[in-house]
């Protein structure tokens, strides 16, 4: 499948718009509007929400004479963000690839552009850093080997408060989990943060002994290879749409950038967090210290480890 920019570069006509793919469930299109700006095109008989343009972004929705389908448009307002366009239309056109049911084209491809006007009223959309790619992979991994197998696809992904910044990565009803990626030799493990362990629920400090390797490891993962598994994995396109959009939350959106960060997953070691876990606790720190980073020394919790 061709790129945005490699659709758009290849011509410049005003009005007018060629299919990403002949293969794609949706109808999606990429040309020229009349005012000759960079258009993302989806046309669809279902009637798309309303939505409300932004500074970069013109959003634009009427239903078409010739054959009374409905036609929702995405238009490039300031070419200075044109580089960011072509990765808005390349996460619409790959994030929904996957979907079974055209009817719920629309429905997708508008919660995506609010997921993506949030994301990038707190970042500029750029890539993520070494350490937030190899943090995503672990919860990924983690999502993929240990909860949904145990817990379901939907409930998993409900518990999944990563994204939210809540204090620990996955919560349920009667437990939580926090994973932290290291690596197969780490001895410390750095804890972000008083509440991340200190619960009054029981939990799981899940560790992934997560290393790089190359391209050519048959075991290897990128958070790219992740996010086309997982969104497989979903059945339901409405569980496709809440599963990349909670990633969207976090920054992230498909990119070949990411394909340069290569690792392999060795082990995962789950550490059982009851009241007696070594851990700081916030009845034992000082109420003038509000906050505090620490280091845990695996040996010290080797009790706890779960068989």
């Amino acid at each position: 499948m061709k790129s945005a920019k490699e659709l758009f570069d290849e011509f410049s006509t005003v009005d007018s718009f060629r299919r990403v793919d002949p293969s794609h469930l949706l109808d999606l299109y990429c040309g020229y509007d009349q005012m000759h700006r960079y258009t993302l095109l989806l046309v669809s008989t279902t009637e798309p929400k309303c939505l409300i343009s932004s500074k970069v972004i013109d959003v634009s929705m009427g239903r078409r004479a010739t054959d009374g389908k409905w036609a929702l448009s995405f238009s490039l307002v300031d070419n200075d963000f044109k580089e960011l366009f072509h990765h808005f239309c390349d996460d619409m056109i790959v994030a929904s690839q996957l979907l079974t049911d055209p009817a719920c084209g629309p429905d997708f491809i508008c919660a995506r552009y609010i997921s993506w006007q949030k994301m990038l009223s707190v970042s500029k959309g750029g890539i993520l850093s070494k350490s937030e790619i190899k943090g995503l992979i672990g919860e990924m991994l983690f999502l993929r080997d240990v909860l949904i197998p145990k817990y379901g696809k939907e409930v998993s992904l409900k518990a999944w408060t990563g994204p939210e910044m809540a204090d620990q990565d996955f919560i349920l009803s009667d437990t939580w989990y926090e994973v932290k990626a290291s690596t197969s030799d780490a001895e410390l493990v750095r804890i972000s943060s008083i509440e991340q362990l200190d619960c009054a629920v029981e939990g799981t400090l899940a560790i992934l002994a997560l290393d790089q390797t190359s391209a050519v490891d048959e075991h290897r993962v990128t958070i790219n290879t992740l996010f086309r598994e997982l969104m497989h994995e979903m059945e339901k396109d409405a569980l496709k749409a809440a599963f990349s959009n909670l990633l969207l939350k976090m920054g992230f959106y498909p990119r070949p950038e990411y394909d340069e960060f290569i690792y392999r997953l060795n082990k995962i070691c789950q550490y059982r967090v009851d009241r007696n876990f070594p851990c700081l606790r916030r009845a034992n720190v000082p109420d003038s210290i509000v906050n505090a980073t620490w280091t845990l020394a695996l040996s010290a919790a080797k009790d706890w480890l779960k068989e």
